[in-house]
């Protein structure tokens, strides 16, 4: 039944897959680009150590794991529709890519918040507490999504190995 739903649905994956590693590729390369950007600009100026240069560069070094995370779902997909095919090393690592790629959210988020207050020097109230709420449930909201793909990689992935192989030798 799995297999006649990929059949079905064949071209679209195909489609949906080019669109993803073109997405995860160019992803990679603007990182790079930024990356470099940034690094000219710092050197100019001179600002490596102040907190809006920590600040930008760690929302670019954030960009790179969704990247990676673009190119595994175009594997996964490949994966789906050939058979022949070994999965590379992103996909094999999905779980721990999405898990790392948790982390770093969390830390983009806590650092832009102490970066944030220490430029500003704003105090902690209440009313900061509130403005900071949806924020901070956004921020649980990715990380749970990242977390239940991670989970589902790790459990989709000796299914799909079982499945081929058992394809295989019938």
């Amino acid at each position: 039944m799995f297999k006649l739903l990929i059949e079905r649905h064949e071209r679209f994956l195909r489609v949906i897959g080019s669109v993803f590693r073109i997405m995860g590729w160019f992803m990679i390369s603007a990182v790079a680009i930024e990356s470099v950007l940034l690094w000219l600009l710092a050197s100019v100026e001179g600002e490596f150590a102040s907190p809006m240069f920590l600040l930008v560069s760690s929302g670019v070094i954030a960009k790179l794991p969704m990247s990676l995370l673009f190119l595994a779902v175009a594997q996964f997909i490949k994966c789906l529709l050939d058979d022949d095919y070994y999965p590379s090393w992103t996909l094999r690592y999905g779980p721990q890519l999405l898990i790392i790629y948790g982390a770093i959210l969390l830390g983009y988020y806590i650092s832009d918040k102490v970066i944030t207050r220490s430029i500003l020097s704003f105090e902690m109230t209440w009313d900061s507490v509130y403005l900071e709420l949806p924020g901070l449930v956004s921020l649980l909201a990715r990380l749970l999504i990242v977390i239940s793909l991670a989970e589902f990689l790790r459990r989709i992935r000796p299914i799909l190995t079982q499945s081929r192989s058992s394809t295989q030798t019938q």
